[in-house]
């Protein structure tokens, strides 16, 4: 327990952190208000600024977790990306489709751990983290940030009518693509995982430039996994007690719990390595 920045008290206690052996179900983001941004929508003006000549949406999809497996250097995965354009037009005129989006994205991984003095019996969230005296929150970023170029599918009409407002009509289009996602740095990742006294999860984080019927940027962050499949092989997982000083003392907590961790989990108490 601290108090005005001073341990007031405290006490160390064996756990064992056993994560889940398979990859969890994907995250129903409406539970997690304000950590995730997996929409955004910009609206479009002509060369006269106060023209508006439509508005820009993306949105992003949950990726499959990063798995690294034995043999293979590094891991993959893929986010799905649906571009969706609502054009205004003049009733009665035809209009041409939207010029054929292009994208540019910068990404990287995200690493939020919690540690709580107190078992919580449901994932914690960054709100609580804020809130709750016994509960406390880190994040960092991993890796190197990746750039990547790609197009986006040709654009299709959402329906086969337009929609009247007043003197102008709006007219729907959507495309999608899909951008490959690597994570082959150096350093070793702890896995998704909850324990009641401290867990570990990820996000991605990504900018967006989108150029086709005008130009818009996006900021996104969207959760993602990371697990270890059973062949990852005993070399390139890493164990319980290498992965828990890693994420405790990473964490900016009390020295106490870095000064314990030998206590809670040293270097001859047998545990279960990670594996999926």
């Amino acid at each position: 327990m601290i108090g005005a920045g001073v341990v007031v008290a405290e006490s160390a206690r064996s756990i064992d952190i056993l994560p889940t052996l398979e990859p969890r179900p994907p995250i129903w983001i409406e539970d997690f208000p304000g950590e995730y941004s997996a929409l955004n929508t910009k609206r479009l003006r002509g060369f006269c600024a106060l023209r508006h000549v439509g508005d820009l949406s993306i949105r992003a999809t949950e990726p499959g977790p990063f798995e690294f497996v034995r043999g293979r250097e590094g891991a993959s995965s893929a986010v799905r990306l649906d571009l969706s354009y609502r054009q205004r037009q003049v009733r009665n005129q035809a209009m041409p489709p939207p010029v054929m989006a292009q994208g540019q994205m910068a990404s990287r991984l995200k690493a939020v751990t919690f540690i709580s003095v107190v078992a919580q019996h449901r994932a914690p969230t960054l709100h609580q983290a804020a809130v709750s005296p016994s509960l406390t929150r880190t994040s960092k970023v991993c890796g190197r940030e990746q750039h990547q170029t790609f197009s986006f599918n040709p654009w299709r009409c959402a329906s086969g009518e337009s929609y009247s407002f007043g003197p102008e009509t709006h007219l729907d289009w959507v495309t999608e693509a899909t951008v490959i996602l690597h994570y082959d740095d150096e350093v070793l990742l702890a896995p998704t995982f909850f324990h009641p006294l401290v867990s570990r999860k990820y996000s991605l984080l990504t900018r967006l430039a989108v150029r086709g019927p005008g130009y818009a940027a996006f900021n996104l962050e969207v959760p993602i996994q990371v697990v270890y499949k059973a062949a990852a092989g005993r070399e390139r997982a890493p164990d319980h007690h290498h992965t828990l000083r890693e994420v405790i003392d990473t964490s900016g907590t009390s020295p106490a719990y870095s000064e314990e961790l030998d206590c809670c989990v040293g270097p001859g108490v047998e545990l279960p390595r990670y594996v999926r």
